[in-house]
């Protein structure tokens, strides 16, 4: 899986084969993002007021949720939960949720953007805002990667889902 082949046809003589690398094979390879969203995000600040910063990083939100919104019609809560869970992994996230006492609970297991949250903590908030969109609810975070915790953990207590 760390190839991609296909085969490429001349007019005269046997086709041959170019071979490239997959997404999967170019993770093998150093990747420099970290750094470049660092910078960005550090030129962004300096331009901007952390209002306008802020307005940025919901713009951002809006903008995935937006992809997504038609495929959410008619999801009940759980399919909802599920299909955040789902959209989190396509962001880069390792999640879960489980049903508790008055509400759920929804854990990231790992987080995309550690290394970049660690100069940058705007960006912690992307998934938060990601999933009271989703869930069209209040979600309430008690644990942090980024404060020294093993995960990020939510707290949707089941009063504040609409119906």
């Amino acid at each position: 899986g760390l190839l991609d082949a296909r085969s490429v046809r001349r007019k005269v003589g046997r086709p041959y084969h170019v071979y490239r690398l997959s997404n999967k094979g170019h993770e093998l390879f150093p990747q420099r993002y970290v750094r470049l969203n660092n910078l960005l995000i550090r030129e962004i600040k300096d331009q901007f007021s952390s209002d306008q910063v802020t307005e940025l990083f919901r713009n951002v939100v809006e903008r995935v949720f937006a992809e997504h919104r038609p495929a959410l019609a008619g999801l009940n809560f759980e399919e909802r939960l599920d299909y955040l869970v789902r959209l989190l992994g396509e962001e880069g996230f390792l999640a879960s949720w489980e049903k508790s006492n008055g509400g759920y609970q929804l854990t990231e297991y790992s987080c995309p953007y550690y290394s970049v949250g660690q100069e940058h903590s705007e960006v912690c908030g992307f998934d938060k805002q990601l999933m009271i969109k989703v869930l069209d609810t209040q979600v309430s975070q008690h644990s942090c990667m980024l404060d020294g915790d093993s995960a990020c953990q939510f707290t949707i207590d089941i009063s504040s889902i609409a119906n």
